[in-house]
């Protein structure tokens, strides 16, 4: 279900972040919490955000915070209330791909995959720096791999005619095991959620590591000043 997910304050109770999740405004919530003649003080929205599926937000970002949850009844965090934020932002933008952007099915050896297309995100980084003739770029999990997937077309021929052109098609999937933090942590774990690969891949991933890892996905140009802006 579509709703925000929200941070409340409350003077009456410092230190104390509510966090939780509504189908109409924050603020008419905010109304009806302030209403309880056992809270002296008026609640406060620090910070809201639209989900299309604000109640698996909600119960990611619980889960993430329960060490820091005063009653597990109760939606109220002892939390740094920038760092609440950052975590909601991830995985509300992880929930963003999975829910507008997600594909699965059985691919030509008979493996189970899900996919995630990330050319748009990588188009607003980049710009113009994206190779011509790529018209999908997806995160792409099998169990056992985390590859990402270049599909590139080329015109071959147009005919005169009202005849569809010919278009070659190339798909080159890169295995992404061999990239690690550190000697047996891998960085793209096909055991996590293609969500999170795929952010991975759009937030952290420089041009530096796509010249080492997929040199094709951008133009020559993006890679004359990488050290230097490094």
């Amino acid at each position: 279900m579509e709703g925000y997910v929200y941070i409340m304050t409350n003077a009456s109770m410092p230190g104390l972040l509510k966090i939780g999740c509504t189908t109409r405004s924050p603020e008419i919530r905010r109304r009806e919490l302030s209403r309880s003649s056992g809270i002296p003080k008026d609640f406060e929205i620090e910070y809201e955000i639209f989900s299309p599926n604000m109640n698996l937000l909600e119960a990611k970002v619980h889960h993430i915070l329960s060490p820091h949850r005063v009653n597990c009844k109760r939606e109220f965090f002892k939390y740094n209330i920038d760092k609440a934020i950052d975590v909601i932002r991830t995985l509300s933008a992880e929930i963003v791909l999975d829910y507008f952007y997600k594909f699965s099915g059985v691919n030509e050896t008979f493996d189970s995959y899900e996919a995630i297309d990330i050319l748009g995100a990588l188009k607003q980084k980049y710009f113009n720096l994206v190779s011509t003739g790529i018209i999908s770029v997806r995160m792409y999990q099998t169990k056992l791999r985390c590859y990402l997937e270049i599909v590139k077309e080329r015109l071959i021929c147009q005919y005169e005619e009202n005849r569809a052109p010919l278009i070659d098609q190339n798909i080159h999937r890169i295995d992404l095991g061999f990239i690690a933090y550190g000697e047996d942590d891998i960085m793209f774990d096909p055991s996590k959620p293609v969500s999170r690969n795929a952010k991975l891949f759009i937030d952290e991933f420089d041009i530096i590591s796509i010249a080492n890892c997929c040199s094709e996905l951008l133009i020559d140009k993006a890679y004359e000043n990488m050290y230097s802006d490094a």
